[in-house]
């Protein structure tokens, strides 16, 4: 019975059901605000003139530390958002209702779907067994990695994989001017394509006229951008300064007086490599496949890499697994690298990351489940997030290492005749409960505890440094008699700082009742910061406050605390003080109480 419900040979229409289910369910309930933010900041294109586009997104937020990237996937969204304007629905850059959200995500979905269509092109250049390559597709679109990016985490990555696909389509067929020009493009959105670029570019030409040719066709969208944008302060400010591009210099090694950074030597080595390499044209297709795989992996073992950036090197993961002959036990492989991937990132970030992916609150429901989650995985004790880490490092490296040998020696005739749907059913199903399965314990655990929460979680400005002559409070109401826990998200503006913060609890009084210190060296960048008061016994119904000051007297040397841009969305028995003037927004924060 189950056989002719769930044939191997082929996906059935249950298939298409289920599996259907489980992703509507993942688009409606989970996503990260970055997507929203990302999309609310594209109002200024429908509402301000486009060239001054990062000087109205920093007067709008008072702050450009939260427009990042560069033009393309702001007008992108602004394009796809252009029908609510021209209804009414739309008026003005201030108000970014939730439903639109849900609408920027269908445009990834469907990039998502399109990135399948580009994906089953590549793989007919290495067989023209159309059934195999549906099942290669299938195996891609399932992987788990690409669905937690795609579904659950749903962000905007998946613009520069398309397009990256797009441009290793062109270099397959010999276009490899349009394969620079979409790689230009790819670039615009987000700068990881460049490392492929440059590689797959040295391995398919080798005269050097026609490599300058083609670099500078590569340049051409970032130089036009730069042309519009870069008389602007808030561009250089945002995007040509921002803080993530120094992750580059994280991973190094120091030799006598030298450093030597590690992601420049090894892609130095490959770019060497590439080029110095002579492929036959038979072989090139598989050589070219694995550099794809190498340079899109290799940058995330030296840099501090974000959760929603992995969906970049998992299109070229699926693809040197399928065209290689132990595709089975790689795909079993790629099971024990999500359960890495996500206890790390729920280790990693485990008092933000799940509260701001699941969206409970749009059925009313609000649980502090990140902590619990993050607990699942204590296994190693205060090593655990650093094991799982490095497992997941590893997991990278082997990817790396077991498929040279196939990319560059084997026979490269592909057996495509042996498809097995099962695979891509385990895959996809046991990928997405890796993640589902820990998060709904959680959410059952706190469904029955009797712990109470105030959030704020806007995180969208800051009021500058905070440093000893300053102030930063928070009132809040007390929700039960015992207050446990205080978490505030703050920011270290991507440097080390010295000195300590303090956080002190302000009775209805106005006397201290509780003060805790922590190091500024402690304090990671845009990451929550717990603070364990209790048990503090608190009047409930009373107004008390968070007050946050520093020993800082030094400009370059402090932290900030994150606050709401839109008092609509922030919390409503409370607001933030600076520097004792009252402030029409909150800061953003957690309080756990226990009765």
């Amino acid at each position: 019975m189950m056989k002719n419900l769930f044939p191997s040979h082929r996906l059935s229409k249950l298939d298409y059901f289920t599996g259907g289910a489980f992703l509507a369910f993942c688009y409606f309930l989970f996503f990260h605000f970055d997507i929203a933010w990302t999309g609310h900041d594209s109002l200024n294109y429908l509402f301000g003139s486009p060239l001054e586009f990062y000087d109205n997104c920093k007067k709008f937020r008072g702050t450009c530390l939260g427009t990042p990237y560069p033009p393309s996937i702001y007008a992108a969204f602004a394009l796809w958002l252009s029908p609510f304007k021209l209804i009414g629905l739309l008026t003005n850059p201030n108000n970014f209702p939730i439903f639109l959200t849900y609408w920027l995500k269908a445009l990834t979905t469907l990039l998502y779907a399109a990135s399948g269509v580009i994906f089953y092109k590549i793989t007919q250049i290495y067989s023209s067994n159309k059934d195999w390559s549906k099942y290669a597709t299938a195996v891609w679109l399932t992987t788990p990695l690409a669905v937690f990016s795609q579904f659950i985490f749903s962000q905007h990555d998946i613009f520069y994989v398309f397009l990256t696909l797009a441009a290793f389509l062109m270099f397959l067929r010999g276009k490899l001017l349009t394969a620079s020009l979409f790689f230009g493009i790819a670039i615009t959105f987000k700068y990881f394509p460049a490392f492929v670029f440059i590689p797959l570019l040295l391995l398919f030409e080798k005269r050097i006229p026609k490599l300058l040719l083609y670099f500078f066709v590569f340049l051409i969208p970032t130089l036009l951008i730069q042309y519009l944008y870069g008389h602007s302060p808030a561009f250089t400010e945002c995007v040509n300064n921002h803080c993530a591009i120094d992750m580059i210099y994280a991973a190094s090694i120091d030799v006598s007086s030298w450093r030597i950074f590690y992601l420049f030597a090894f892609f130095t080595i490959l770019c060497s490599a590439t080029y110095l390499s002579e492929i036959s044209k038979d072989r090139l297709p598989h050589v070219a496949a694995y550099v794809y795989l190498v340079a899109s992996i290799f940058p995330f073992l030296f840099i501090s890499w974000h959760s929603q950036w992995v969906i970049f090197f998992t299109p070229a993961v699926v693809l040197t697994t399928m065209i290689g002959k132990k595709y089975q036990k790689f795909l079993i492989f790629d099971l024990f690298g999500m359960f890495c991937f996500i206890a790390a990132v729920f280790l990693c970030l485990k008092t933000n990351f799940y509260e701001t992916v699941f969206r409970g609150d749009l059925l009313g429901l609000h649980f502090e489940t990140s902590g619990r989650m993050a607990n699942i995985f204590v296994l190693f004790k205060e090593h655990s997030s650093s094991v799982f880490f490095s497992a997941f490092w590893g997991y990278l490296v082997t990817q790396i290492a077991l498929k040279f040998k196939p990319a560059l020696q084997e026979d490269h005739t592909l057996k495509t005749g042996f498809i097995n749907y099962r695979n891509v059913r385990y895959q996809f199903y046991i990928g997405i409960l890796i993640f589902l399965a820990p998060a709904f314990l959680s959410i059952c655990k706190d469904y029955i505890s009797k712990d109470r929460f105030i959030v704020n979680e806007g995180s969208e400005r800051h009021f500058g440094e905070l440093l000893k002559n300053r102030t930063f409070e928070q009132s809040f109401i007390a929700e039960a008699g015992l207050l446990e826990e205080i978490d505030l998200f703050l920011a270290n503006f991507a440097r080390k700082n010295s000195g300590s913060i303090f956080l002190e609890i302000i009775d209805p009084s106005n006397q201290t009742i509780a003060k805790i210190e922590k190091s500024m060296e402690s304090i990671k960048d845009n990451s929550w910061e717990k603070f364990e008061i209790g048990p503090l016994y608190t009047v409930m119904g009373q107004t008390y406050k968070i007050r946050l000051t520093s020993s800082s007297e030094q400009d370059g040397n402090a932290i900030t605390w994150w606050a709401s841009l839109n008092p609509t969305n922030s919390y409503a028995k409370g607001n933030a003080i600076i520097d004792g003037v009252s402030q029409d927004t909150d800061f953003a924060f957690r309080i756990k109480f226990s009765n």
